[in-house]
């Protein structure tokens, strides 16, 4: 099958922080921010599925992470997808089994795909309230660095581009060095600290949403700026975690 007449295969990575300060530490009568993800990524692509556009070129992955990682949805195109399987809680904020699943994905997906479809460079949507910790220590740079180096080397022919939404007690530095950039601008946000998380997190979602459906439309990676939400201040040269 040619070039021109391969359909095309848009993929999407929802990756999302399932670690114990998005469920811990609120009133039992109260939605908690991970009750609000796992509806609001549920809702995400059922409004996605609707749009046919959108339906038959978007793959769509939900990677969920705490103490380990886990894809709970495979990428699958939107057309097939199924209900998103219930979101499991954990304890740490364990960045390196994120960056390894998401590195072990994209390249297990985009080799999967490439034969038989039109395939646009992947992009990632990361939401975190943490920074990286495993057994209540800070992850070390050396645990988790090498991992995201492999996924976004200009070597590898599948790098995504990766958006940061970041809250809570995420470190904008961290979001800065886990971002890649579009014409020269990192694509790492953070939370107005005013803002509540659960609304918050539906903000975000919505611009998932548009950028998605803007993406498919014009062809290239094109993210939004959350309400709520600021560019993260990425210029200082050298960052830390």
């Amino acid at each position: 099958m040619s070039e021109g007449n391969r359909p095309r295969a848009f993929p999407f990575y929802i990756v999302c922080d399932v670690s114990s300060s998005m469920w811990s530490g609120y009133p039992d009568n109260e939605l908690t921010p991970f009750d609000v993800l796992g509806h609001c990524v549920s809702e995400l692509l059922e409004e996605l599925e609707a749009k046919v556009a959108v339906r038959e070129a978007a793959w769509v992955s939900v990677i969920t992470f705490a103490d380990a990682a886990e894809q709970v949805l495979p990428l699958t195109r939107l057309s097939d997808a199924q209900v998103v399987p219930e979101l499991k809680k954990g304890q740490f904020t364990n960045y390196a089994a994120m960056l390894r699943e998401l590195c072990q994905a994209v390249a297990a997906d985009c080799e999967r795909l490439k034969n038989d479809y039109k395939l646009n460079q992947p992009a990632v949507f990361l939401l975190t309230d943490g920074r990286p910790e495993v057994n209540g220590a800070r992850q070390p740079d050396h645990d988790w660095l090498p991992y995201l180096e492999e996924l976004t080397t200009a070597s590898f022919a599948y790098r995504p581009n990766i958006v940061t939404f970041g809250f809570g007690r995420a470190s904008e530095a961290t979001l800065c060095r886990i971002a890649t950039s579009v014409r020269g601008d990192k694509l790492a946000y953070v939370a107005d600290q005013s803002v509540q998380v659960t609304e918050l997190l539906r903000q975000i979602m919505n611009i998932v949403y548009i950028s998605i459906g803007a993406s498919i439309r014009e062809g290239v990676f094109l993210p939004d700026l959350p309400t709520g939400m600021r560019r993260a201040q990425c210029d200082a040269g050298v960052w830390s975690s």
